[in-house]
């Protein structure tokens, strides 16, 4: 392993500011750079930590109870269990990190402690926005160190996309046009108006690939839908027995729901992105990182915040995706479909990878 520790600071609520660090670590680890992840929610008490599972079906029950609640989020440090923090530190000192790279504004406050502790180190502390505006917890602290390193993965303002995920695939994309179906989904807590798409599409030429949250999401009467199922006991914050942040499990239903827990129907979302059409999906930050990465267009449905619905129009704009509505008026064309795969794969490849871009600093 290179000499290089990066550190890589991740969170909740959904997988976007969770999954895309999972994927920089994993490709810093194939280059020989040393890498790991910590999560928020690792460090809450563990009372306030029961509180995630009742937050993330609240979540996805009621968007406006969803969307409400984001206006009203706090800091979380009064949440935290001090002595978890101080064993974090303590793990850290050992293994003198000094480049972090945080994906969520949660993190800054723990940071700035961590940095102000070590002042006579030298810190590398890289803010990696992955939505193309200030997200819910980057807004809480509009006061940063001046000497921390902004990082947009694409940025309203400019109306640029400037980073890539490289995928585990390698770049063997797929994408030629053949594919006749779609991957629905509402993002990591599945929030949105996804549901309400599926019925609009039952009808449409595509089959349709659906993420499930809870056992009422899968609706095995169709033959043209297939179900894959978040497990809701699934938690970020554990690690598995390496000590490594796990992705999310992800199964495929089989006709029967005493299948749902099968281990051997683990599925790879890289995969199911890679073999759709399209992404039906609110325009997150990370679903925005799975257009690209997979060069699959996005099929845009109503968004979850102000920032949220600036990486729609963003996309929009880009020629990357299409509204829903705009796709349905068109007679959910395949043309348009085949015509935005070829302007993100132009796009990609004028961007920079994001691992070789932090390497380089």
């Amino acid at each position: 392993m290179n000499s290089i520790n990066f550190q890589i600071l991740c969170a909740g609520p959904g997988l976007g500011f969770y999954v895309p660090g999972l994927k920089l670590c994993d490709q810093l680890r194939e280059r020989g750079v040393s890498a790991d992840v910590d999560v928020i929610e690792g460090l809450l008490l563990d009372e306030k930590q029961d509180n995630v599972a009742k937050a993330k079906k609240l979540f996805h029950e009621n968007f406006t109870f969803a969307k409400t609640a984001q206006l009203v989020a706090k800091d979380l440090s009064p949440f935290l269990d001090r002595d978890k923090v101080s064993k974090l530190f303590s793990a850290w000192d050992k293994k003198d990190i000094r480049k972090f790279v945080l994906f969520s504004g949660f993190w800054l406050p723990i940071i700035d402690e961590y940095v102000d502790k070590g002042s006579y180190k030298s810190f590398t502390v890289v803010l990696c926005h992955v939505d193309c505006d200030y997200s819910t917890s980057w807004g809480l602290f509009p006061n940063v160190n001046s000497e921390y390193i902004q990082l947009w993965v694409c940025n309203w303002e400019t109306k640029a996309v400037n980073f890539h995920f490289e995928t585990a695939l390698h770049g063997n994309l797929s994408y030629n046009g053949i594919y006749n179906n779609l991957l629905v989904h509402g993002g990591g807590w599945g929030i949105g108006n996804y549901q309400d798409a599926v019925a609009e599409l039952i009808d449409s030429p595509y089959s349709l690939n659906i993420l499930g949250y809870q056992h009422k999401d899968l609706n095995m009467t169709s033959c043209r839908c297939k179900y894959f199922y978040l497990d809701p006991n699934w938690k970020n914050w554990i690690k598995d027995d390496g000590g490594n942040c796990q992705y999310p499990s992800i199964k495929s239903v089989g006709d029967e729901f005493t299948e749902l827990y099968d281990s051997t129907k683990v599925i790879s979302f890289d995969d199911l992105c890679n073999e759709s059409g399209a992404i039906v999906s609110k325009p997150g930050g990370g679903t925005l990182i799975d257009s690209l990465s997979f060069e699959t267009p996005l099929i845009i449905l109503d968004p979850f915040g102000e920032y949220e619905q600036k990486n729609g129009l963003l996309w929009e704009l880009l020629g990357l995706g299409i509204s829903f509505n705009d796709w349905k008026r068109d007679g959910f064309s395949n043309k348009i479909l085949l015509d935005i795969h070829q302007n993100l794969k132009r796009k990609k490849k004028d961007t920079i990878s994001i691992a070789e871009y932090l390497i380089e600093l």
